[in-house]
């Protein structure tokens, strides 16, 4: 039967996979939208390997570490979306970072 387990680990593959997608396979549009924000290679290189180390730990059957990644994965969101608001970007430019961060205040809200 399905329940609230298997949607949770559904969830954290979505996270993982999407983390995944935007640092990894598409990098080029990263590099260009760090640009635009105005911040420096090693902030972009620094928050890349922070996602994708978290993306990763979120797959760990550790409880401890599921949940270490859902707040650093929430509070990095949390800047990214501070930082489009900086930038006076469109609610449109928003939508990924507000979805990121629905789904890790989902799993961590179902974890605790």
């Amino acid at each position: 039967m399905f329940g609230i387990e298997q949607l949770i680990e559904i969830v954290k593959v979505l996270i993982s996979v999407g983390l995944f997608f935007v640092w990894v396979v598409r990098y080029n549009n990263i590099i260009e939208e760090f640009k635009i924000f105005n911040l420096p290679d090693w902030v972009r290189d620094s928050v890349g390997i922070l996602k994708l180390t978290c993306a990763f730990l979120l797959q760990s059957s550790q409880i401890e570490l599921v949940i270490f990644s859902n707040i650093t994965l929430i509070l990095l969101m949390l800047i990214a979306i501070m930082t489009h608001l900086r930038i006076k970007n469109t609610l449109q430019n928003m939508i990924p970072a507000i979805a990121m961060i629905s789904m890790n205040i989902f799993v961590l809200m179902n974890t605790l």
